[in-house]
């Protein structure tokens, strides 16, 4: 009797406490499932699922005609089957069944593996459980006004925001640079020069409140700061002063080249930047300079070799223009759509060509297939007079009507 006593107890010992624990245990996810903070699929749910699921259910392998990278076959069903994903409700959704299982059911198989982690299933439910919201990836959402925190709501400048937020986590900030060296980098920065021993000395010896901040306002006002920060957009504008293939015969671009260096010095908007290089020549009585401004779609290769099929290359520089469109203003990659629907991106072969029939609208296709004809009609050129020209062509024309009314008094 004693010895069955002892048994008892030691039973309902084990059992209350993997009672105790399973209690626990449910209390603990019911707590994190309650947390305030949002779950974002993006950052937390699609790793997860691009990490154990996309090599069989996803955009290259879609088994059993099911891929977890699109939520209208995860969440709303699609091509006839049930949705795998059931808002609120976790143990109802045949992924997190699945992914929770310990037989032959769990995906990913047991053969290829242990599985997700716990803390990757945890996640994965609480997400179910707050109703499975799922966002686009973050480059494809729209930029949204965010509520200033309680310690910068009332900081004026970055450097005062920076400030508090040193003083937030406990940092002190650098020692003041040395005047020369702050000179040099403010110089390299601004107009990708340094300073001259003149500049330096004025500087040095400028012992006058906002020394720095009057430095900054010159140089800003330089032509050289223009032509300095003009040179990254130059460079995603594919600009050259060359064809480019073969004989790589020489272009006059350099009025586009002036247009966007002019565009930094005079601080233009950005969405003026925008429309008059995708467009100015569209706009309503477009002057020379938005006109010069679309040169940044006739910075595409042009191939005048007697060989090449004019329908061919055309093809090639719309293609150019696209993806050259989508990759400066919306930091997309878009190639892929050429073929075949993105995979990771939602760029639909539609969307593509869509953009592509925008620039297919252009007239500058011809039927001449001699190459000066080719080069000169296929890629319409404009007789661009400039500012300094037009000043020295004016001057010449006064001077020539002096002449011709001396002699015709003569």
């Amino acid at each position: 009797m004693r010895n069955f006593f002892a048994l008892w107890v030691s039973c309902l010992r084990a059992y209350a406490n993997t009672f105790l624990i399973g209690i626990l245990s449910f209390l603990w996810v019911v707590a994190q499932v309650a947390r305030s903070e949002e779950i974002h699929f993006s950052r937390q749910i699609r790793p997860i699922l691009a990490k154990h699921c996309f090599a069989c259910h996803g955009p290259s392998v879609a088994q059993n005609g099911l891929r977890v990278d699109l939520r209208e076959m995860v969440v709303v069903g699609a091509s006839g089957r049930a949705p795998v994903i059931v808002p609120t409700q976790p143990y109802a959704s045949e992924l997190f069944l699945r992914i929770s299982a310990s037989d032959d059911s769990r995906m990913p198989p047991l053969q290829t593996g242990p599985g997700l982690s716990f803390e990757e299933k945890h996640l994965i439910e609480r997400w179910i459980a707050s109703g499975s919201r799922w966002e686009d990836h973050w480059a494809d959402q729209p930029l949204t006004q965010t509520a200033s925190t309680d310690y910068t709501a009332n900081a004026r400048y970055i450097d005062e925001i920076v400030e508090i937020e040193l003083k937030h986590h406990g940092l002190a900030p650098s020692l003041p640079e040395e005047k020369q060296r702050l000179l040099r980098r403010v110089y390299l920065d601004l107009v990708g020069l340094p300073p001259t021993l003149p500049e330096l000395d004025a500087f040095l010896l400028d012992s006058q409140g906002g020394a720095y901040e009057r430095v900054v306002e010159t140089l800003l006002a330089r032509p050289q700061f223009g032509e300095h920060w003009a040179r990254w957009w130059l460079d995603q504008a594919r600009y050259a002063d060359s064809n480019g293939f073969e004989k790589d015969r020489m272009r006059s671009m350099w009025p586009y080249r002036d247009w966007v260096i002019d565009a930094f010095n005079m601080n233009m908007p950005f969405d003026q930047f925008t429309v008059e290089q995708l467009a100015g020549d569209l706009l309503p009585n477009a002057s020379e300079s938005q006109r010069v401004a679309t040169g940044f779609h006739r910075n595409t290769m042009i191939h005048d070799e007697m060989g090449v099929h004019e329908n061919e290359f055309r093809d090639k520089v719309l293609k150019d223009r696209v993806e050259t469109t989508t990759a400066v203003w919306l930091a997309a990659t878009i190639q892929c759509a050429q073929c075949h629907d993105h995979k990771h991106d939602p760029l639909s072969q539609k969307d593509y060509y869509a953009l592509y029939a925008f620039f297919a609208n252009t007239t500058d296709a011809t039927t001449a297939p001699q190459q000066e004809a080719f080069q000169q009609t296929h890629f319409d050129s404009i007789p661009v007079m400039g500012t300094s020209w037009g000043k020295e062509a004016t001057k010449l024309e006064d001077e020539i009507r002096l002449v011709r009314s001396k002699l015709l008094s003569v």
